[in-house]
């Protein structure tokens, strides 16, 4: 096993029940999650790129990454959308990627603030790329589970370590 998947399962260890989780739980994700894209948005300004403000397109990207010992990585990718538009859903968005020794794309991971910041969901990627059916899994929102605040500490944590790189 790479040391990029090890990474990534720490944060797949979590599976929260969308039942067990409170609404101050969900409330406490989604604002220790808003923190970190913020927080990872500001101390690595020089390398956020700013597109176009237009409803298809995000305002702010970051890329960072986690760079293993075996030549693998685990890349982070925020998006941070206008809130103003009406037809965007998410204003943060994080994906993580596994990366293995030679380029390719293992797996992903993406995890997106609601509109209301209310909570955070989490779309595990990979479930939807073994699915033959994925365009439908992903438009009927199956494998979107709420997030509970300790696996944002994980990713808080994750990101900590995490390299900016220059778009």
């Amino acid at each position: 096993m790479n040391q990029s998947r090890e990474l990534l399962e720490t944060i797949e260890s979590f599976d929260s029940n969308p039942y067990e989780l409170t609404t101050t739980a969900r409330l406490q994700a989604a604002t220790d999650f808003k923190t970190a894209c913020e927080d990872a948005m500001l101390e690595n300004m020089w390398a956020v790129r700013d597109f176009e403000p237009t409803k298809d397109n995000p305002i702010a990207v970051l890329r960072m990454q986690i760079k293993a010992e075996d030549g693998s990585k685990l890349a982070f990718f925020f998006k941070s959308t206008d809130t103003e538009a009406a037809d965007l859903n998410h204003p943060y968005s994080l994906t993580m990627q596994e990366v293995d020794h030679i380029g390719r794309s293992v797996r992903y991971v993406r995890y997106d603030l609601s509109r209301d910041s209310s909570e955070v969901t989490k779309l595990d990627l990979r479930a939807i790329q073994d699915n033959h059916r994925s365009r439908e899994v992903v438009g009927m929102g199956y494998n979107e589970k709420p997030v509970s605040p300790a696996e944002i500490i994980t990713v808080t944590d994750l990101i900590s370590i995490a390299d900016p790189i220059r778009i």
